[in-house]
């Protein structure tokens, strides 16, 4: 974001009437916040529509769009030399980012066309208790009770 952006922003505010440089933060994490819900919520939203587009693929034997549609792995094989890379570079993401949505760990790992084995992956470590949600209204991911069993 460029000086003339962050000016306009607080000059935003200010016409708002929150004049106050933390308030003017506060607002911006509120924001942030909300976006990253929105966020979270498209990419479920997303995945569901990829899911019924293939159903009406399937049962019109037609396909429905372009975009090549990936169907759902009902299987995890948690020997596969893949995942396990994929799973330590999870950890490791939480290890040097700290606390992180399913989002940050897509966005860190630059899987967004694999977002379906980052959340097998996060679900296998979750059941394992490698790693945990810590509750709070983002719900992030952090270090599970046996996170040095990795």
């Amino acid at each position: 974001m460029s000086q003339r952006e962050i000016s306009d922003y607080i000059a935003e505010c200010s016409k708002s009437g929150i004049d106050n440089l933390e308030d003017i933060c506060n607002l911006a994490k509120k924001e942030v916040e909300s976006i990253k819900e929105f966020l979270h919520e498209a990419d479920a939203k997303r995945i569901r529509m990829t899911f019924l587009l293939s159903a009406i693929s399937f049962c019109s034997g037609e396909p429905v769009n372009k975009r090549k549609i990936q169907p759902i792995q009902n299987s995890y094989d948690e020997n596969d030399e893949e995942a396990k890379i994929l799973r330590n570079k999870i950890c490791e993401a939480i290890s040097i980012n700290g606390p992180m949505t399913n989002r940050e760990i897509i966005q860190t790992l630059g899987k967004y066309q694999e977002d379906q084995k980052v959340f097998r992956a996060v679900k296998y470590l979750g059941e394992r208790s490698i790693i945990k949600r810590d509750g709070t209204s983002d719900n992030k991911i952090i270090p599970g009770d046996s996170w040095e069993n990795r």
